[in-house]
């Protein structure tokens, strides 16, 4: 199910957690840090939804870099 952004549950949550992460550490969270704070258990399953955040236009990441994650 999608909100009204479009957005599954999952999808908001880790959206939410980046706010969040970067408002109380000034940087950004690596996909290591996202996975572990989802209760994920692998990096793979965090790398889907930021991918697809990415096609949505909800943020912006530089392949090969950690930490390199922004909202827009």
């Amino acid at each position: 199910m999608m909100d009204k952004f479009g957005m599954t549950p999952p999808q908001l949550k880790i959206l939410r957690y980046i706010k969040q992460f970067y408002k109380k550490n000034e940087y950004m969270p690596t996909v290591r840090e996202i996975t572990d704070a989802m209760g994920l258990t692998a990096p793979s399953a965090t790398v889907e939804k930021l991918n697809s955040l990415e096609k949505k236009g909800y943020i912006e990441r530089k392949k090969g870099e950690a930490r390199a994650i922004r909202l827009l």
